[in-house]
């Protein structure tokens, strides 16, 4: 009901603008409430915009998450809870093919709050296992202590770096083979009270 009030008097206030540029240089001008109308029709406008558009962004990410989602499947075709610690970690490339697929809503300045909440718990739901487990565990090799407030692709690129340099060192070919353990990937989200013994 007060979406159709704000849509009636943007009408209003169009009509009454309309009518103001008709007159001419007549002198005519707006009243307090056609003002208002104006305001509030503006207003309104955008407001349905930006609706329109978290929507269609929302619809977007949904069915990206679902297209990943078959990806996962199609690499671990039956994924199973396994015990939480060293058996759990992921590998730069899993992590990297992660970035790679939700790049464009992480952007550069998004963090692990955002990815979490927005990406990786959608991605688990039906599961409720951690990602590594839905992704297909490893063993660890490296583990990561960060900060969730760090924006995640520095934090990727951190870790990136980190199984280059390493693989530099011991001559090895493949550095994304490189293992990690990652609390946000690590830790089933769905459980994380029982997880971390909290």
């Amino acid at each position: 009901v007060c979406w159709a009030v704000l849509l009636l008097m943007g009408m209003c206030g169009v009509r009454s603008v309309i009518l103001l540029t008709g007159a001419g240089a007549g002198g005519a001008q707006l009243t307090a409430l056609e003002m208002l109308q104006v305001i509030f029709g503006l207003l309104f406008a955008i407001l349905i915009h930006l609706l329109n558009h978290h929507r269609h962004a929302s619809g977007v990410l949904d069915k990206n998450l679902h297209i990943f989602s078959e990806e996962l499947f199609k690499k671990n075709p039956h994924p199973q809870p396994c015990a939480r610690g060293h058996a759990r970690a992921i590998s730069a490339r899993q992590m990297l093919d992660f970035f790679q697929a939700f790049q464009e809503y992480i952007g550069s300045s998004r963090n692990m709050y955002y990815v979490c909440s927005n990406i990786l718990l959608p991605l688990t739901k039906s599961y409720k296992l951690s990602y590594a487990e839905l992704a297909g565990p490893k063993t660890l090799e490296w583990f990561c202590s960060h900060f969730w407030g760090t924006p995640f692709a520095h934090f990727v690129e951190t870790v990136t770096k980190h199984a280059q340099v390493v693989a530099e060192e011991l001559n090895i070919q493949d550095f994304a083979a490189a293992t990690y353990w990652i609390c946000t990937f690590s830790n089933n989200q769905w459980r994380v009270a029982e997880e971390v013994g909290a």
